[in-house]
């Protein structure tokens, strides 16, 4: 009988080994390496039984917690096994590294769902079900022959290879899903409740049959190896039925909405999923409920808005083609978090394993930073101060030895610094040639201009920038994490100056592409002045500004110091730019992508990038028509941004008021200030941000003036300083254009069927969608239908190429057509307005559609209504922002002081001062009378800008409008504007003197009636106690 072979696992085959002239038989040799093997064997058992003894607190805390939460319904409950099953989890892969593959695809889901603390149940259930089926492979460590096992084929079991991919898979897919239906807004998630009820129960479902394989896999592959599977894996199992309730059960939130959604009347939930009309009534209870919620400048939440279009997908579209919309996306998420990890792994495994008795300078990674440590004999953390202190007395210290002896003595290696320790890291050699060598002096001996900045004046800036907790000291792993931060080929001083001092210009580079982009808005095509007008006007973009705004404008710019952050930027460009382009610049949460460490680090080339991508996208829609979801993803993107930004300032201010000390007076100060405008304007109204910003308009529109010429004069503002700043290939849209070929079917018969289809399907939209007071223009009869039906079914006979043209077609055609106004008349009540729109100068939220406006009569106002018939009108011919809006009623001001009585009519009777209602441009310089702007020719006028309806006589303006108006026209030409003013504070306050007598007269006669019924009842024997 022929023994047992035992392989070793060595690279070549053992040389006959002699020994003092003896010679080992063969019999002997292979004995040797089975005792060998054995031991080797032996060693590794040892070993991880040992780990699993010094981590049996670990395991027992993640039983506990997955026991505890059996037929738990509270989100705390679900979330609480998570991080205890995870750190046993860790344990069993240091003994079983081929799990690893499973192991790290349910880290990176659960770093990227438990931070956000959705507090959605439904979210926390699946990853409750991960966690559970993951705890499966905590029984490995019951198995104690488990290094045999490893030591034969690698130890990874051929079905356990195929269950762990499997396993993967199904935590990649959970947690597309999962991100998926958290950038879902809550209209969407409500009318696709059931789609993704199903969706869930089975990716639940599938994740328990996962658990099953797996421990069908340890029993049949580990059998021999295996002194019992404890059956103890289904009692720390939960349910499977308490998860899918949690699943389906409807949330308060729901509850309430299917309330509203059965008040709008007898329609089921398919119905309301199709008609716009009934959606829009639902949205405002539905935004409620939305985490975040983008708001325009203006803030009029009285005023309707359209419905997005991605909102409009959300709900119209099957769950499983939202969640391949959003694969490309998720996948560069996961890769983003797969490379954070591998930077924390590689980190640990580069740590260098000191003797007893070493010093802490030994986990100092950096060289310049380890001597320091050493030479000042710190422990595990200094104070902030001695710390900087050190750093200019270290490098001061080398510069001045270098110019003395004029050799570079200090870039030698010190000997005494060679770790005496044994490296057991495979990357040891690495660390041991590079852990102590300083950096080298010829390569930061021009760099002599950045000891400045290690003065006391820079001590702040350089403690927030390391001192990351806030502490007042910094710890080993502080200097490493800010060492290790630098850009490539940068040396530590050089580093420590841009954090210092390198900021603040770098604030000049951003802030004109806010500017400019502002600019360019008069440009934009009539059919995506809605869509770029409301993302122009959203609060977050102001914020944001005052962010990007510098606190010192006269900041003297050190030439060395703006060639640093020309590296910089360049640096953080081609760091970003690679992921935003995957992406198409659409954010959902900025941590995910670019880290979750301190913003500051990557804001402004963030910002730099993504402003400069929306420049050139208003550019393109100044000659194309773009897909509505193209803005709608711009404002979604600066509304995370600012998520990220507002996120980070709630965490200073918490620091700080945890230090006790004052925000306002910390903010000004923190990161050369560039939190504080935004800490001290967060809180404001939208109404304050436009009333602020209109009021400083050399802040956010420094060119108003130019704004308002004709758009035809408007020059690009970035065409010297940013040549290369064009319009954004179409190619790049994350959404491709509807309506750029168009012209296959705009010839011969094709375009009479074309233009007739379109014409149909825009009438029957009107018909079945818009107001009746303005539907009824446009009956869509019998006949219409019947006509339309027939287009379409011959359409269908075409190529799908060519249906997509005529469906752009149509489209286009309605945008061209119904002009809709997001608000009510306030004389007939048309909601919304359709056509032209006219609204008030003078009051905040006062509008007529244009029958009522020119025909009248006006319908009774409300009694709290200030509007008066006295009032000017903003003549709105295309759908605008309410931001937009809000602006021109400011605008008027100007225009109308610019409209007073004198000046001649610019139209062909050129009379002078012959009418009550005039007409001035906003765009240019085109002054009406009534009769001239009644008779003017088409073409005369450019029908897209926008006329100020002024009412000359018995205007009833504010103070500030009524001072600027002649009171009376004869004496225009002879009293001086000081006379005018004082006569007017004259009257004014003796319009005031005669209303306080008045009121003390009636105040008296009040008092003396009050004093005859008290003597009254006294005479009646009533007492009164003191």
């Amino acid at each position: 009988m022929s023994n047992p072979s035992i392989t070793a696992d060595t690279p070549h085959p053992s040389p006959q080994i002699h020994m003092e002239g003896n010679r080992f038989t063969h019999l002997e040799t292979t004995l040797d390496k089975v005792d060998d093997s054995v031991q080797s064997v032996a060693g590794n058992v040892a070993r991880i039984q040992a780990l699993y003894a010094a981590n049996s607190a670990t395991f027992s805390a993640a039983y506990k917690a997955l026991n505890d939460t059996g037929g738990g319904i509270f989100i705390r409950d679900l979330l609480e096994p998570v991080k205890k099953v995870l750190d046993a989890l860790n344990v069993v892969a240091q003994a079983n590294p081929w799990i690893g593959i499973a192991v790290t695809a349910f880290k990176l889901i659960v770093d990227l769902e438990i931070e956000r603390r959705s507090n959605d149940r439904r979210i926390e259930a699946l990853i409750f079900s991960q966690t559970d089926m993951m705890s499966a492979l905590l029984e490995l460590r019951y198995i104690k022959d488990v290094g045999l096992a490893m030591f034969k084929s690698n130890g990874i079991p051929s079905r356990f290879q195929r269950v762990l991919q499997a396993v993967k898979m199904s935590i990649n897919e959970c947690g597309l899903a999962m991100d998926t239906y958290k950038k879902q807004k809550f209209l969407g998630k409500f009318f696709r409740s059931k789609q993704w009820k199903d969706k869930f129960e089975n990716i639940a479902k599938g994740l328990l049959d996962h658990k099953v394989e797996i421990t069908f896999a340890l029993q049949a592959n580990m059998a021999l190896g295996v002194d019992q599977i404890q059956d103890g894996v289904s009692s720390v199992n939960v349910k499977l039925d308490m998860v899918i309730d949690l699943l389906r059960r409807p949330t308060p939130q729901e509850e309430k909405m299917e309330s509203e959604l059965r008040k709008l009347g007898d329609y089921n939930i398919d119905t309301v999923r199709e008609r716009e009309d009934l959606l829009r009534q639902l949205a405002p209870l539905a935004a409620q409920y939305d985490a975040t919620t983008t708001e325009d400048v203006a803030g009029d939440q009285s005023k309707k808005k359209p419905l997005e279009r991605s909102l409009l997908d959300s709900v119209q579209l099957e769950v499983d083609v939202l969640i391949e919309q959003n694969r490309s996306y998720f996948e560069v998420k996961l890769e983003t978090q797969t490379r954070r990890l591998q930077d924390v792994i590689s980190l640990s495994t580069k740590r260098i394993i000191t003797k007893l008795g070493d010093g802490p300078y030994k986990r100092v990674h950096d060289p310049d930073l380890r001597h320091i440590w050493k030479d000042m004999n710190w422990h595990g953390a200094v104070k902030v101060r001695s710390f900087v202190a050190a750093l200019q007395d270290y490098f001061v210290d080398r510069f001045e030895a270098h110019e003395q002896s004029g050799v570079h003595s200090l870039s030698a290696i010190d000997a005494t610094l060679i770790p005496h320790s044994p490296i057991l890291s495979e990357f040891g050699s690495d660390i041991e040639g590079m852990v102590d060598a300083p950096s080298n002096f010829n390569e930061f001996e021009a760099e002599k201009w950045c000891l400045k900045y290690l003065s006391s004046a820079y001590l702040r800036a350089i403690a927030e920038v390391i001192d990351d907790d806030f502490s007042g000291f910094v710890k080993i792993s502080e200097a490493n994490n800010f060492a290790a931060s630098r850009p490539a080929n940068w040396t530590l001083l050089k580093w420590i100056a841009y954090w210092a001092d390198g900021t603040s210009p770098f604030l000049f580079e951003f802030y004109p592409h806010s500017s400019y982009i502002q600019m360019l808005r008069v440009k934009v095509l009539p059919e995506n002045a809605w869509t770029a007008g409301a993302y122009l006007d959203i609060t977050q973009l102001y914020l944001l500004r005052y962010v990007i705004r510098d606190l010192d404008p006269f900041y003297v710019q050190d030439g060395d110091m703006l060639d640093i952050m020309a590296t910089r930027m360049r640096y953080e460009e081609e760091r970003l730019r690679p992921v935003l382009e995957k992406i198409h610049y659409n954010i959902d949460v900025v941590q995910d992508f670019f880290g979750k460490g301190r913003i500051e680090t990557y804001l402004f080339p963030l910002l730099y990038l993504v402003l400069r991508r929306h420049y050139q996208i208003i550019q393109l829609a100044a000659v194309e028509i773009l897909d509505e979801r193209v803005f709608e993803n711009a404002r979604s993107t600066i509304d995370s941004i600012w998520l990220a930004v507002s996120g980070r300032i709630d965490q200073v201010e918490a620091e700080f008021k945890l230090q006790k000390l004052k925000a306002d007076r910390e903010f000004r100060r923190f990161g050369n200030g560039i939190y504080f405008r935004a800490y001290k304007r967060r809180n404001d109204s939208p109404f304050e941000y436009t009333d602020r910003i209109h009021a400083a308009p050399s802040f956010i529109l420094p060119f108003v003036e130019e704004i308002s010429l004709d758009t035809g004069r408007i020059i690009d503002p970035l065409a010297e300083a940013h040549e290369d700043v064009g319009p954004l290939s179409p190619n790049a849209l994350d959404f491709p254009l509807q309506f750029k070929d168009l012209a296959a079917a705009e010839f011969g018969a094709e375009r009479a069927r074309a233009e007739r289809y379109a014409a149909l399907s825009a009438q029957k939209y009107i018909w079945e969608n818009m107001p009746r007071p303005w539907s009824d223009a446009t009956e869509f009869t019998d006949g219409d239908a019947t006509a339309l039906e027939d287009l379409e079914g011959s359409l269908k006979q075409l190529p799908e190429a060519t249906q997509a043209q005529y469906g752009a077609l149509a489209a286009l055609e309605l945008r061209k057509t119904l002009k809709v106004h997001w608000c009510e008349c306030d004389s007939c009540g048309m909601d919304p307005i359709v056509g032209h729109r006219w609204t008030c100068a003078n009051c905040k939220n006062f509008d007529y559609c244009n029958s009522c406006e020119t025909h009248g009569p006006k319908a009774k106002l409300d009694e709290d209504t200030f509007h008066k018939e006295t009032h000017s009108m903003v003549y709105i011919r295309d759908p605008i922002s309410i931001g937009a809006a809000q602006r021109r009623r400011q605008e008027s001001t100007t225009l109308f002081a610019q409209g007073r009585p004198g000046r001649a009519c610019d139209g062909p009777c050129g009379r002078n001062d012959v009418s009550l209602i005039w007409y001035a441009c906003f765009e240019c310089d085109y002054y009406r009378c009534e009769d001239c702007f009644k008779e003017q020719h088409p073409g005369s006028h450019d029908t897209s800008h926008h006329i100020l309806k002024i009412k000359q006589r018995g205007c009833d303006m504010d103070a500030r409008e009524t001072l600027l108006r002649d009171e009376r026209p004869e004496e225009s030409g002879t009293m001086k504007f000081g006379e005018r003013l004082e006569k007017k504070i004259e009257q004014q306050f003796n319009t005031f003197e005669k209303r306080f007598n008045a009121f003390e007269a009636a105040f008296e006669a009040r008092f003396s009636a009050l004093e005859e019924i008290i003597k009254g009842l006294k005479s009646a024997g009533v007492s009164f106690s003191e």
